[in-house]
């Protein structure tokens, strides 16, 4: 039966739940106070990881943090006047690094990323887009590498291929790697977009041209009468959808609240730094695995991107977290320089355990969500759509889609 959905949020996400749920006649309005993309999806790295991606809350990385918290260029910052609300994130997130929850929670992010590449082509042309070249981790210590590889096992017993190389071999694909790199590991199955704001335009010009709307403009409440939603104000208007599904990243949690519904969703503010000349462009992504960020070649230039801030969403950006960046990757590629380089700051919408909620709302029965998604939005995005396309047509979803339900916490 077709419906009349507003989906709350014109990212990644989004779109391309709008796109899927067009496809299955329903008349869908998107709604969003910015430009579709001008959010998270506008800076980030643009890797396409259906290999890769894994919880972060790792034991290796949870030894690491309180170096981190001390050291200005570190991968992690939380703000002094911020750390008593961001505690109990943090705590959730420590107690996500447990090895059973980390092996059920790779598993899920493998399932929702690994037809990634298929599912962009089938909603809109990504030819100019989206390269898949491979993509490769770099380290810099024998321990970093021997603790990934625990790793491998199990995406290998999915299929994924991921090969193991020294140094000499890692500069075979990227010459210009210095000499701190020591291992690598490749994907030749993962790839990167080339502007991900571009990718995002893309879906929205898709979506207008065959019938959607896009409003911009700015929630304020939801009204809820017997069981359901039955009114979305805005800063203009009143819309009254027999559906909704709120895809508005780092700020769905409000909205969530709204509904009864306390979700652990905490802005991990990242950083990029684009080098119009950098003197140095790899094919293909690569990320540090110690220094845990990303170097991204992209159509503008190399994009650096990384880093996790804890200041909550208002906060004003700090850019010296992206200047480190340079540094960071100039000890990895050796001889980069900086000319007009842009720097910028956005929300990744994160939960502890890693994975996104993707589901039905708890009280209200007309409520999907579609959010958290973290450092992997890009990658999740289409299934995601997919996924909730399924659930609202009362399909069996593609792929399992219970690790990821609101009633997990």
């Amino acid at each position: 039966m077709s419906k009349d959905i507003l989906v709350i949020g014109a990212g990644a996400v989004g779109m391309c739940t709008a796109l899927f749920l067009q496809r299955d006649g329903h008349q869908v309005t998107v709604l969003d106070q910015r430009e579709p993309g001008a959010g998270c999806s506008f800076g980030n790295a643009g890797f396409l990881s259906p290999g890769t991606s894994s919880p972060k809350a790792t034991p290796s990385m949870l030894r690491q943090v309180p170096s981190w918290l001390f050291d200005p260029a570190g991968p992690l910052k939380v703000r002094a006047n911020y750390a008593l609300k961001a505690a109990p994130w943090l705590w959730q997130f420590i107690r996500a690094g447990r090895p059973a929850v980390i092996a059920e929670g790779m598993s899920a992010l493998l399932g929702l990323h690994e037809k990634v590449f298929d599912l962009y082509g089938e909603l809109t042309d990504t030819s100019d887009l989206i390269r898949r070249l491979g993509q490769m981790h770099i380290f810099e210590t024998d321990a970093a590498f021997a603790y990934a590889q625990q790793g491998n096992v199990r995406r290998r017993a999915r299929g994924i291929t991921v090969d193991e190389l020294n140094a000499d071999e890692a500069r075979q694909i990227v010459p210009d790697l210095g000499p701190a790199i020591r291992h690598a590991l490749f994907f030749p199955d993962n790839g990167h977009i080339v502007s991900p704001f571009k990718l995002v335009t893309s879906l929205a010009e898709k979506f207008s041209a065959d019938g959607g709307e896009i409003v911009r403009d700015e929630v304020r409440n939801l009204t809820v009468k017997n069981g359901v939603v039955s009114a979305v104000h805005t800063a203009t208007q009143t819309h009254s959808p027999s559906h909704v599904v709120i895809a508005a990243g780092a700020w769905s949690a409000t909205l969530a609240t709204q509904l009864g519904d306390k979700v652990p969703l905490e802005s991990q503010r990242g950083y990029h730094l684009e080098l119009t000349e950098p003197g140095i462009m790899p094919k293909i992504g690569l990320q540090s695995v110690e220094r845990k960020f990303t170097i991204t070649p992209m159509e503008g230039g190399l994009r650096l991107a990384g880093t996790a801030e804890f200041a909550g969403l208002d906060a004003e950006p700090n850019y010296q977290r992206a200047d480190v960046l340079f540094d960071h990757a100039n000890k990895l590629l050796p001889g980069m320089t900086r000319s007009d380089d842009r720097r910028w700051m956005g929300h990744r919408p994160c939960i502890p355990d890693s994975l996104p909620v993707i589901g039905p709302a708890n009280h209200v029965s007309n409520v999907h969500y579609a959010f958290g998604h973290g450092h992997t939005g890009m990658s999740g995005s289409p299934m995601t759509g997919k996924l909730i396309s399924d659930m609202i047509a009362g399909r069996t979803p593609s792929i399992d889609a219970a690790p990821f339900r609101l009633t997990r916490f």
